[in-house]
């Protein structure tokens, strides 16, 4: 008895219109991200609940003391980024330059987190 293989195709309608909304979802979340209003302090919280809240106009180095031993954080021109840490993968390092709202960058070994912020409050979600 003899196959018969009929020829189907890869991509059909439905696929074409699905990657392309997929696509527009892209763009469409790429161009919000880019556009987020830069945000006009920096709030640093150590692990025992002290809070830190500096201008991101200014130009320092702030050295903030954790568990693991002293952390470095750099604001200059409008941005800020943890420079040395003492905790092993340096994902906080490698993390770079921060400047707008909402964007955090967390040294979790030793306790330290970077949010800049604004003059109102500004939420990500909201939970009841």
């Amino acid at each position: 008895m003899k196959k018969s293989y009929k020829f189907t195709k890869l991509v059909n309608i439905g696929d074409i219109v699905f990657i392309s909304i997929c696509f527009g979802i892209i763009l469409f979340s790429f161009f919000q991200m880019i556009n987020l209003p830069r945000g006009e302090y920096i709030k640093i919280e150590d692990g025992t609940h002290n809070e830190f809240v500096f201008s991101l106009e200014s130009n320092v180095e702030k050295k903030i003391g954790g568990p693991l031993g002293d952390t470095i954080i750099v604001i200059q021109n409008n941005k800020a980024r943890i420079q040395s840490s003492p905790c092993n993968k340096k994902y906080c390092i490698h993390q770079g330059w921060i400047n707008k709202i909402n964007e955090t960058i967390v040294c979790i070994p030793n306790k330290i987190s970077l949010s800049i912020i604004g003059k109102t409050p500004s939420y990500d979600s909201i939970n009841y």
